[in-house]
């Protein structure tokens, strides 16, 4: 059965995942080592195994020997793929429906400003600057076609240069394209729900990509 085949991989992925997870966080955080190349590169390797050996299987093959309660975690773990993937599809929909009717920014310093930035990090075009009253005064919105919304009012209590550096360091975002990023998280998520550690990568994924603008 094609589901039950996607669930081993799936649990087998996570098992690797949640294991190496384990460790960089054990080696990160509590011993504070920093984490080479070769060691990132033997974590991937071992996602590679079911492609490289389909013989190894962590349950066996035998559709006889296999627990009815399996095929039902199985069932579950579909139901709450589709699910969570509603869930994320639905926001992005609204998010989008959201956008559409925000006006566009008309404070001449802010789209200058940005059009500098933009120019710096040698990008030909300029995102559109969109009002929006949000908590954070500058965020990015869009995967495919970002936007910058911004609180006009309260970015223009900033200086020239404070300005230049939150610009730049949301433009980076795009260059970069982290949102992009993002929402393969979401979809990683979605088909490890039953994972804690799984959000906890993705966290700690996202707080990177900060760290890295």
């Amino acid at each position: 059965m094609i589901l039950t085949e996607l669930f081993f991989l799936v649990v087998y992925l996570s098992l690797v995942g949640g294991l190496f997870g384990v460790v960089s966080l054990l080696l990160s955080r509590v011993l504070k080592r920093a984490l080479s190349l070769w060691f990132s590169l033997c974590g991937l390797a071992l996602y590679g195994i079911p492609v490289l050996s389909p013989q190894v299987r962590l349950f066996s093959p035998e559709p006889e020997q296999r627990l009815p309660a399996f095929h039902m975690a199985a069932l579950v773990w579909a139901m709450g793929c589709l699910l969570f993937l509603a869930y994320r599809v639905t926001r992005l929909l609204l998010a989008g429906k959201s956008l559409r009717r925000r006006p566009p920014c008309q404070n001449q310093r802010l789209l200058g400003l940005a059009a500098q930035c933009a120019q710096s990090l040698g990008r030909k075009r300029t995102p559109p600057l969109l009002e929006t009253p949000l908590d954070a005064p500058i965020s990015v919105a869009g995967a495919l076609r970002p936007v910058l919304l911004v609180d006009a009012a309260t970015l223009s209590l900033l200086t020239d240069a404070q300005l230049q550096a939150v610009l730049t360091h949301e433009l980076i975002h795009i260059r970069r394209h982290h949102l992009l990023l993002q929402r393969v998280y979401d979809v990683v998520c979605a088909v490890h729900w039953f994972n804690p550690l799984v959000w906890w990568m993705a966290r700690e994924a996202g707080r990177n990509l900060e760290l890295c603008c």
